[in-house]
């Protein structure tokens, strides 16, 4: 169950940060957050599987 959790979340974090940088750009402060944000999720979904 917590594998589809970080799976969708994973995935509504990459099409938002697909759409950020398209609209905004790559360097805009936007685009680093929502990359930010993506990079949290895939290192919390990095920690549970180590921790399993």
């Amino acid at each position: 169950m917590k594998c589809l959790v970080f799976t969708v979340l994973v995935e509504k974090s990459r099409e938002k940060l697909v759409y950020v940088s398209k609209r905004y750009g790559l360097t805009s402060k936007e685009t680093i957050q929502a990359s930010q944000q993506l990079d949290q999720i895939l290192n919390l979904s990095s920690n549970q599987l180590i921790e399993k």
